[in-house]
């Protein structure tokens, strides 16, 4: 037998492979683990499943995460794309880095989908973490939503 990764654990999670009994034991692995990930595209996943355990310390855990696992990249300062690895001996070419800005609109500044998209619908709901405010404009398909939170 082989011992779990992380990697293995959210693949499970976002995939709904996890039987009921055992998803609060994976979705724990996940919250202490995670920095095992290499690779930026992984937090594709991973902060998804974060959100899903709906918890002030998951929340907290992604904001995080992006402070620290991003500041590699955003010290670089470089024009165009941003990392494909953590470290600065990354390669420049691939659209991983920004992955943070699709949750950075869609849990901290609150702004999703609310049902299937023909409806028209959005849901506002900020997961907000220990910041004290939050400005931005969330584009969705129908128009821009301008948003500003502060505690």
């Amino acid at each position: 037998p082989f011992p779990p990764t992380v990697q293995g654990a959210v693949m499970a999670l976002s995939r709904g492979l996890v039987p009921r009994d055992r998803l609060a034991s994976v979705q724990k692995y996940l919250l202490a683990n995670h920095y095992d990930f290499v690779s930026p595209l992984s937090y594709l996943f991973a902060f998804k499943e974060l959100y899903k355990m709906n918890s002030d310390e998951a929340d907290q855990e992604v904001i995080n995460t992006m402070r620290k696992r991003w500041a590699v990249m955003v010290a670089r300062k470089m024009p165009g794309t941003l990392g494909e690895q953590f470290d600065d001996k990354s390669y420049y070419c691939h659209d991983f880095g920004p992955i943070p800005s699709a949750f950075l609109g869609s849990y901290v500044m609150g702004v999703r989908r609310d049902g299937p998209i023909e409806n028209k619908r959005i849901i506002i709901e900020p997961r907000l973490g220990d910041l004290i405010e939050v400005q931005g404009v969330f584009v969705t398909r129908y128009g821009r939503v301008p948003v500003e939170w502060k505690r």
